[in-house]
């Protein structure tokens, strides 16, 4: 199978030089395309010119160079470069320029594009490991339902199923399996997609890791990670000043990869996952939970979503101006309030008069007893 590296630079000459060193540590890689963004502003220029020198000075490899005349930004400069190399490869290897990777980083990736190439419903292979706390590892990788950029693999038929759509979430919050989903692996994502559309974000990531949701793919990770992200020092487009919490770097040198052959995301990754990214996953409901309906979606109930969800079993939510599913729960009206079986109605509304409203209104005219009525300021 043919596998295309690429690497994407723009203009930092110190980081793209650190992250060639490494790959050069890699064993087979004979060929490298890279894609530097055309200049942005005239102040980058210094640290552009000396990142093309970088790039022209490699000795140890063939290089496909590809330098753009304009500037593109970070989406569109990954998205078209994938599709170029994509011209002539089965699979690609994407490293951006502050990807260090370990030694045996392409013996994994070739290993898992080769093993799970006709597997139709793995859609993307990570370098990066999730910094999560895992109590048992039983194989060198796992199964999870959210796309890493740090380090990341996929094949051709899988890539032809990208989305560009900036309707994409609405579209999947009105089924209530996709919308579990969404708000198991990407609830933040929606946030991601209006910055793109108000330019202060230019992801393309949310577009791949969006499409993988929808189309209920599942993606590879590994336990121990075999790159190091040195990007988070406020150097690059989205970078910011401090780094996620650390994985643990693969320190082995190891050459042949214990990789999972059953195709599904444990109950194990489910539960874990939503701490990196403030998801939500309601499980299986727990007969000791007292049952709550929701009342309100906004930011206050965000605030405390993983308090109640840990803590109740959610059977609806209820909020005036959405309609739909929310993390595979119907968001109803009040009407639908006689229909259900509950134990209270838990009103999530900052303001205490509104809150106070709300309750009266639940209790006159829907004949709600003020004892199945819970405020959430006075719980949290």
């Amino acid at each position: 199978m043919k596998i295309g590296v690429i690497i994407f630079a723009y203009n930092r000459s110190y980081h793209l030089g650190q992250t060639l060193e490494a790959l050069k540590k890699n064993t087979g890689v004979d060929k490298v395309y890279i894609f530097q963004d055309g200049l942005k502003l005239e102040k980058h220029r210094v640290e552009w010119e000396k990142t093309k020198e970088v790039i022209r000075n490699i000795d140890w490899c063939e290089v496909v160079y590809r330098l753009s005349d304009v500037n593109k930004g970070l989406r569109k400069s990954i998205l078209d470069g994938v599709n170029y190399v994509f011209q002539e490869n089965e699979a690609v290897v994407v490293l951006e320029d502050d990807c260090l990777t370990t030694p045996n980083f392409m013996t994994f990736m070739r290993q898992c594009l080769d093993k799970y190439k006709e597997q139709e419903k793995v859609y993307s292979v990570s370098g990066y490991a999730w910094p999560l706390d895992w109590a048992e590892k039983k194989k060198d990788a796992y199964f999870c339902g959210r796309i890493s950029s740090l380090g990341w693999g996929t094949w051709k038929d899988r890539w032809d199923k990208l989305e560009i759509d900036y309707e994409i979430t609405a579209c999947m919050k009105k089924d209530m399996k996709l919308s579990e989903e969404l708000a198991l692996w990407g609830n933040d994502m929606e946030d991601i997609l209006v910055g793109n559309i108000k330019g202060y974000t230019d992801s393309w990531a949310v577009f791949w890791g969006l499409s993988v949701i929808k189309q209920g793919g599942l993606c590879l990770n590994p336990y121990y990670s075999f790159i190091n992200n040195i990007g988070f020092d406020g150097s690059g487009v989205h970078s910011g000043s401090e780094e996620r919490a650390k994985a643990m770097m693969m320190d082995e040198d190891k050459e042949n990869f214990d990789l999972p052959d059953e195709i599904a995301i444990s109950e194990d990754v489910k539960c874990a996952f939503p701490s990196l990214f403030n998801g939500v996953y309601h499980g299986k409901e727990d007969a000791l939970k007292k049952t709550a309906i929701v009342y309100g979606l906004g930011n206050y109930y965000k605030k405390y979503e993983c308090e109640i969800v840990n803590k109740y079993n959610v059977r609806m939510y209820i909020d005036k101006r959405k309609n739909g599913f929310y993390a595979g729960k119907k968001i109803g009206k009040i009407g639908d309030l006689v229909k259900e079986q509950y134990d209270f109605v838990l009103l999530m509304i900052a303001d205490v008069c509104e809150a106070m409203k709300v309750g009266r209104e639940l209790h006159e005219n829907y004949g709600i007893s003020w004892g199945k009525i819970a405020l959430g300021y006075e719980i949290f």
